[in-house]
């Protein structure tokens, strides 16, 4: 028994039950007792050992690096300080910083060690990539020492090099699923005779759907067959999988089938200068359509009703006229029925046009959320999926109504699906949207939204826009994020003159 385990054995039994005799101690910590007996001596050894625990400190590993040297020129020290005042904002400016890091990747520079790792500091998600892309090999040896880094890295790497089939063989789940998915890009039939064995059907269920979700990556009727099998799966995350892919087939037996029931089930009368009247018969639950993945329950309306709906969801938006005799934007704006109550057809056809990029649909349902209250369309993720169908004309003209209507959440959705850099006008009626938001009585929920105008402001209109937000009330100007915003834009202006404002690509 060690010297500490008598300590113990006195302190836990007591003194005079265990009494602690010096001869048991280590020479070091027997020196420092006082001669004391008893509790008193108990006392000094416990403290004796914490000092000498205290006193020593581990030696670390060390790692030998052979890390390559730096070909790559870092960027001069005046957008190196621009880029550390962004980061140093009190609203985050995630846009702002990664258009700068692409820039100076464009550029073939990098950024120094310490910047680089603030950057990777500021970012989160799927931005951390772009910190990534802008590694040297020395900095992603460095970095590689973290695990989460680590990984990151590793997959980074590899959707930038060639498909390797060690990933199919030995890989993890994200391993297989990524390497499925780059195949197809380059040789599909590749890609399908992989699984054409059953062997991935043994995996569990979190990888098969993995894999399946890959099929994404070109997708087409060669599929269909393996897709229609994995509606029987075990597991229903698979199941899901499947029938959402089947769903972005056309030609598939499961548009089939929804057109089928449509055709039963959604019947239009047409009236003369009125809007044609839809009524809808709900679809009553049976083992083929739990089969196809309709829903069994529904949330704020009927299950036969919410089926009904899911139908029209999966309908190729083109196909409308011959088997109703309307388009899919007049069914958006029908007077629609079930069961002899009002019901609004807007959600699934949502859901269609961004499934099937129907820029004219889209059109049409910007046009009604831009006039409906909130609460009475779809959410505002569908609404950004719809705003990126628009064209340029479409986007401005609902730009201008959002703003008079106040729908400031929906300009922050509407902009952000729009391409990187709005237009001068845009960017005008952006900043007197911004004044307005930070006015007494008014709130946005979308913490994206000081982000916007800092990173896509159109470079120039700049000048424009920051007198237009400098000549705002007082109580806006006082607002914190207001002047976020102000200052970002400054310093977007100063990076662009340090860049050369020719650039067509700058930030």
């Amino acid at each position: 028994m060690s010297g500490f385990d008598d300590v113990v054995r006195a302190a836990a039994l007591g003194a005079r039950n265990r009494p602690l005799a010096a001869a048991s101690l280590s020479a070091p910590v027997a020196a420092a007792l006082s001669g004391a007996d008893g509790a008193e001596r108990v006392l000094e050894a416990v403290a004796a050992h914490a000092a000498a625990r205290r006193a020593v400190v581990p030696v670390a590993t060390a790692t030998a690096l052979d890390l390559p040297a730096r070909p790559t020129p870092v960027i001069d020290s005046g957008p190196a300080d621009v880029l550390t005042r962004i980061m140093a904002l009190d609203h985050r400016q995630d846009e702002l910083i990664v258009r700068v890091l692409r820039l100076v990747r464009r550029r073939g520079l990098r950024l120094p060690p310490m910047l680089l790792n603030r950057a990777a500091i500021a970012l989160s998600g799927d931005d951390l990539d772009e910190v990534v892309a802008l590694m040297d090999e020395r900095d992603r040896a460095v970095f590689a020492l973290d695990g989460r880094w680590a990984d990151r890295i590793r997959r980074f790497a590899q959707r930038n090099a060639p498909p390797d089939p060690t990933q199919w063989e030995d890989g993890d789940a994200q391993d297989r699923a990524d390497y499925l998915a780059r195949l197809r890009r380059t040789d599909p039939d590749a890609a399908r005779a992989l699984l054409a064995d059953g062997a991935w059907l043994k995996a569990r269920a979190p990888e098969r759907e993995q894999i399946l979700a890959a099929l994404a990556t070109g997708l087409g009727p060669a599929d269909e067959e393996l897709l229609e099998a994995r509606l029987d799966d075990r597991a229903e995350a698979v199941r899901d999988r499947a029938a959402q892919l089947l769903g972005r087939l056309p030609s598939s037996a499961l548009i089939a089938r929804a057109e089928a029931l449509a055709k039963r089930h959604v019947v239009v009368t047409r009236r003369a200068l009125r809007a044609p009247a839809v009524e809808l018969h709900g679809i009553e639950m049976t083992d083929a359509l739990a089969r196809d993945r309709y829903p069994a329950k529904a949330h704020r309306t009927s299950a036969s009703l919410a089926r009904v709906e899911e139908v029209i969801a999966r309908i190729p938006t083109w196909r409308w006229p011959d088997l109703a005799g309307i388009s899919a934007a007049e069914l958006a704006t029908a007077r629609t029925r079930c069961d002899g109550q009002k019901a609004d057809l807007r959600v699934p056809l949502a859901r269609a046009a961004t499934t099937w990029h129907d820029g004219e649909l889209a059109a049409a349902l910007a046009d009604l959320r831009a006039s409906s209250a909130p609460a009475e369309l779809f959410s505002p993720l569908d609404a950004v999926d719809l705003f990126g169908l628009l064209d340029e004309p479409r986007r401005e003209a609902l730009l201008h109504r959002l703003i008079a209507a106040k729908r400031y959440n929906d300009v922050v959705a509407c902009t952000l699906r729009w391409p990187p850099e709005l237009t001068a006008q845009q960017s005008r009626l952006f900043a007197r949207a911004l004044i307005a938001v930070t006015g007494p009585g008014t709130y946005i929920s979308n913490p994206q939204w000081w982000g916007v105008l800092p990173a896509r402001c159109a470079p120039d209109a700049l000048d424009e826009v920051l007198a237009i937000l400098r000549a705002a009330p007082p109580d806006t100007l006082g607002d914190l994020r207001a002047q976020t915003v102000i200052t970002a834009l400054e310093l977007r202006r100063e990076l662009l003159e340090l860049t050369d404002q020719t650039d067509q690509e700058a930030p």
